[in-house]
């Protein structure tokens, strides 16, 4: 429990530059204050940055972009228990003043159509942290367009999650030995087109390597892993002008070794099926009532309790209420009370988090 205040200033712009070249730019200030008993926070991120597309040449199209971030705590505090093995005591509390991180980007990616069947799509982007490394993150698609109906797609692509101020700074003192937490994919994808309906299979390896997660004396590192490999199904069906239908379902197997009592990679504690069915309903031409199912399936935990969950989302859409522009949504979340329960895996166990029941929401908007 403790009080907390957010709020957010954003601008975009964009425009045609030429025929060929599209440029947008945009920028965003962001402040967060958080105080409770455990944890603490104040600090604030700014960032802008330049997204251009040219398309200059037949059959190609060439994506340059460039970001810049600066982020600041003030002051930020967290407090833990002993590591595990050490002996009972008072809680850790672990306090940061006056702490920043600036980020640099730059992206450059080029989509070739080499037939009129088949393209690819090559890139990279280059990040610099100030405070942890940089790195070049590499995408390549293949792209191979069977008919108008049938299309088939393999890709590779990485993505990093630099550490957060508290995991780099976990003893008090930068940690100079922890670096960025690297994750591989591969899809190969099949999509089927028509008119009212879409559908897609895919099949999917992950790899997370170098792994941020805490250590012997709550010192963080990058000495873990987990892999993943699995299947979706989606499809989307319109039904006339009123109705439309959309599922989705996936089975994934995942496996992870950061669970410091773990001698070798073994299962985690996600469930292997998921999935979502969601109605879209166009009661008249400003009122949209949407129903969402969530399926999710039994999980591999030590908590005791690994069952799923089921819960129910009904909301509805009201635009241009009494004034152009003026929209109000609401609705119920998990209509039916379903128990939910996530798991969050500490240093040496698997902690169950109990989520509210049935909720009422209602929000009101205004985009002149």
């Amino acid at each position: 429990r403790g009080d907390q205040s957010h709020w957010t200033m954003e601008a975009r712009y964009a425009r045609d530059l030429t025929r060929a070249l599209h440029a947008e730019v945009h920028a965003r200030y962001l402040s967060n204050r958080f105080n409770g008993a455990a944890s603490g926070f104040n600090g604030t991120v700014a960032d802008a940055g330049l997204d251009l597309r040219w398309d200059g040449w037949k059959k190609q199209s060439w994506l340059f972009a460039a970001s810049y971030g600066d982020g600041e705590i003030e002051s930020a505090r967290s407090t833990r228990p002993p590591p595990p093995g050490a002996p009972p005591g008072p809680p850790i509390t672990l306090t940061l003043k006056d702490r920043s991180r600036e980020s640099f980007g730059v992206t450059l990616q080029d989509s070739i159509d080499l037939t009129q069947k088949l393209a690819v799509t090559a890139g990279a982007r280059f990040d610099r942290l100030t405070d942890t490394d940089e790195r070049i993150t590499p995408r390549l698609a293949l792209v191979w367009r069977v008919n108008e109906n049938h299309i088939l797609k393999l890709q590779y692509a990485e993505g990093f999650r630099a550490p957060t101020f508290f995991e780099l700074y976990s003893n008090g003192a930068r940690n100079p030995n922890l670096g960025f937490e690297v994750n591989g994919t591969t899809e190969l994808s099949y999509v089927y087109r028509r008119a009212t309906t879409v559908g897609r299979a895919t099949l999917f390896t992950s790899k997370i390597r170098d792994m941020i997660f805490v250590g012997p004396g709550n010192v963080f590192d990058n000495t873990h892993q987990a892999r993943a490999y699995g299947a979706e199904l989606e499809v989307e069906q319109q039904f006339g002008p009123s109705l439309k239908l959309q599922a989705n379902a996936s089975w994934v197997d995942s496996e992870t070794d950061r669970n410091a009592t773990a001698t070798s990679i073994a299962p985690s504690p996600l469930a292997r099926l998921l999935g979502n069915l969601s109605v879209l309903y166009r009661a008249d031409a400003r009122t949209l009532i949407a129903g969402r199912w969530n399926h999710v399936g039994s999980r591999n935990a030590a908590t005791g309790d690994n069952k799923g969950f089921d819960p129910v989302d009904l909301t509805v859409t009201r635009n241009d209420l009494f004034i152009p522009g003026l929209q109000l949504r609401a609705g119920i979340k998990n209509v039916f009370d379903a128990d939910i329960r996530y798991f969050l895996e500490n240093a040496s166990t698997t902690e169950a988090l109990t989520y509210p029941g049935r909720t009422y929401f209602a929000q009101l908007s205004w985009r002149p």
